[in-house]
């Protein structure tokens, strides 16, 4: 039929290798009007019947705005790419024969098993379910600019010890499809702005590692956007779209300072770095390209940290180092995986936003206020006038501070540097402690905490402080010296000390 001839294409890959593991994929492209043609011709027929259901690998491609501009599906060597554009939401209700499509991604996914018998198609049947890395992340994207709603798995926290930090796609790969696959370029993959090639082989690769994680795949909990509403939903495509512009800004090269290079007895290098900012670290995403003298490159990975000195793998370098470069994503910071661990709860079921009252408070303000708990601490004047007469507040400090003992479960101060907002967040934090409340002060950096800890310290107020043992060893330990008794550096897997 004319208009319906789809040309058959190949994707070349050599990063697994092993038993029944293909070196091309089969590839389609179609718009996304045939969506539902896509679909059968990926599943319907192509499969021998399995009694569990069989992992569809999915991907997507965006542009710089995020919109997706591609979902693509992988099973069994084969993978098409679905076209979406800006008409494709208005034209949901409109488009014919987009069952299979829309079945896909909601779970119900049931196609006609390979050598069916004629006549007894609907009882040879294998279920299909989507699988992926960063699912929470694609499962909130194809709901907003497709407008299905998605049912699947996220593969990165299948066997990682902690769901707060999931494996990246190439430690998965290493360690149930191919133990010699290159990890960093199966990672690379995963980079934003890459060829379409790319986009196909995160399917693939999707689908080889749910493959080989079927018992952990039937015992994981599905992700499930049908769980939240409308409210909910925009509140996690709001997380999603400033993760995303986090990632467009983040930079996928840096020029690395470093003061020397050396060989170790073992073979391995170490490196000095030179400045906090550019320093070498421990990454699964990245690669460390050392640049010598007369030109040569040398690729390797950083294998461990420890203060200003990263050891590198084993190279054989005898020239002088000129430069060196970091090659790949950096990894995610802590605020970062948590708002990840918090959006794939969410849709698992797991974790939930009405029972927060800070999520509540900020981003559900219309939702029904809590009341502030029964043993909420009544302050007493004469401890907090005590406080203010010590702290030699001004006039609009003074009433910030009032502020802080009220029935107000929020407030927000701005002041330009130098207004005495440390000065202020100290007395606050005083005059809870002469009631017994602990209070917990946060900053976006190292740095801003130990200011208000140093004010905490001038005020007599009891305190610990918790810094980032990377920032903390052989770099910033001067910056604390007059309360280096109250410092308690802590690795980032680490506990928070109690």
């Amino acid at each position: 039929m004319a208009g319906r001839i789809h040309l058959v294409s190949y994707v070349q890959q050599n990063l697994i290798n092993g038993p029944k593991i293909p070196s091309r994929l089969e590839v389609r492209h179609f718009p996304r009007r045939s969506a539902g043609e896509a679909v059968n011709w990926l599943l319907d027929g192509k499969i021998p019947w399995r009694p569990n259901p069989i992992p569809v690998g999915i991907s997507l491609d965006q542009d710089h705005s995020q919109q997706i501009t591609k979902i693509t599906f992988s099973a069994s060597a084969r993978a098409v790419a679905i076209s979406v554009d800006e008409s494709s939401l208005k034209e949901l209700k409109v488009i014919s024969n987009d069952g299979p499509f829309v079945k896909l991604l909601k779970g119900n996914g049931r196609f006609v098993c390979k050598d069916a018998v004629a006549g007894e198609e609907g009882s040879s049947q294998n279920t299909f379910v989507v699988v992926g890395f960063d699912f929470a992340r694609i499962a909130v994207l194809v709901r907003k600019y497709v407008g299905v709603e998605v049912h699947g798995f996220d593969l990165g926290t299948l066997i990682a010890p902690n769901a707060k930090a999931p494996w990246p796609p190439g430690r998965m790969v290493t360690a149930r499809v191919d133990q010699n696959a290159n990890s960093f370029s199966i990672s690379k993959c995963w980079d934003i702005r890459v060829d379409m090639d790319a986009v196909f082989l995160r399917a693939w690769i999707s689908e080889c590692v749910a493959e080989r994680c079927q018992p952990e795949l039937l015992n994981s909990t599905v992700v499930e956007t049908a769980r939240l509403n409308r409210k909910e939903l925009e509140c996690l495509e709001n997380m999603v779209a400033e993760n995303f512009w986090l990632e467009q800004l983040r930079p996928k090269e840096v020029v690395n300072e470093f003061a020397s290079v050396k060989t170790r007895k073992d073979g391995r290098l170490e490196v000095v770095n030179d400045r906090y900012k550019t320093k070498i670290r421990r990454s699964e995403t990245q690669a460390i390209v050392l640049t010598t003298a007369s030109g040569q490159e040398h690729t390797t990975r950083a294998r461990g940290v420890k203060g200003k000195s990263t050891t590198l793998g084993k190279l054989n370098v005898k020239e002088p180092v000129s430069s060196i470069r970091i090659i790949g994503r950096q990894d995610a910071t802590n605020s970062e995986r948590l708002a990840d661990f918090l959006l794939l709860g969410v849709l698992q079921g797991k974790k939930t936003f009405q029972n927060s009252p800070f999520i509540r408070l900020f981003w559900f303000p219309g939702w029904k206020k809590f009341r502030p708990p029964e043993d909420t601490a009544i302050l007493r004047p004469e401890k907090v006038e005590m406080v203010l007469r010590a702290a030699r507040l001004n006039e609009s400090q003074e009433r910030v501070a009032r502020m802080a003992g009220e029935k107000e479960r929020c407030m927000i101060v701005h002041g330009p540097p130098g207004t005495g907002k440390t000065t202020t967040i100290a007395a606050i934090a005083r005059i809870w402690d002469l009631h017994d409340c602990p209070v917990w002060i946060i900053a976006h950096s190292n740095v801003a905490v130990k200011n208000i800890a140093l004010a905490l310290h001038k005020r007599e107020v009891g305190f610990r402080i918790l810094v980032s043992k990377e920032f903390f060893e052989e770099w910033h330990e001067h910056l604390y010296d007059s309360i280096r008794d109250k410092t308690h550096p802590f690795r980032r897997a680490a506990r928070v000390p109690g």
